[in-house]
């Protein structure tokens, strides 16, 4: 697990590996969605958001996005207009808006 994963958990949210078949933690609910929010919404950031908002996951509701990248935030503007937009992760993980996270940053 990389820095951001760390300070992801060291802010109580759920590590979830959402190549794994979209699960939902044990700890959650499956009566209600799951906020999340993807940090990085480039390449992979932005495919994962669209298998979120086409019902591919159907557990998660995309609800905010991160990218240090002022292009990509406006892409994510437009294309993803249900998620609020974030210059940095740190503002995202502190809105209250999401409950689990995804890091889609390059590595």
């Amino acid at each position: 697990m990389g820095e951001m994963a760390h300070k992801i958990e060291d802010k109580g949210f759920s590590y979830i590996d959402i190549n794994m078949g979209c699960p939902v933690p044990k700890t959650m609910s499956t009566t209600q969605k799951i906020r999340l929010g993807i940090i990085g919404i480039g390449n992979m950031g932005s495919g994962h958001a669209g298998n979120i908002v086409s019902g591919k996951c159907p557990d998660f509701e995309l609800c905010a996005v991160a990218d240090i990248n002022p292009a990509r935030l406006e892409w994510a503007k437009t294309a993803l207009p249900n998620a609020k937009t974030f210059s940095n992760a740190e503002e995202m993980l502190d809105s209250g808006l999401i409950e689990a996270c995804m890091i889609c940053v390059p590595h």
